[in-house]
């Protein structure tokens, strides 16, 4: 699980600002750390390792302030990819 955090922590930091306010925005729904931090009745965002197949994205619950991200994935390049992919997925379709 440590590897997984640190491959996250790793491709953050390879981004840019611009990019990184994107990635924040898809994680929790703010494009940037209001003052004072996080409101209540959730005031930190949360990494949750899934125990799941490196075949899953990583997945972002809003409003719970949780990045849901497989501790299986093989590389800091398939997390990488992974999290670049899921990330750019900006709609969602009820049935």
């Amino acid at each position: 699980g440590q590897r997984t955090v640190m491959w996250f922590w790793d491709y953050v930091s390879s981004l840019s600002v611009e990019q990184r306010s994107q990635l924040l925005q898809w994680i929790t729904g703010y494009r940037r750390i209001p003052p004072g931090g996080f409101p209540a009745p959730v005031p930190y965002m949360t990494l949750y390792l899934a125990n799941v197949g490196p075949d899953r994205l990583p997945t972002a619950h809003t409003c719970g302030l949780q990045l849901d991200l497989p501790r299986s994935y093989a590389d800091a390049a398939q997390l990488g990819q992974r999290l670049g992919q899921a990330s750019a997925e900006r709609q969602f379709y009820l049935v």
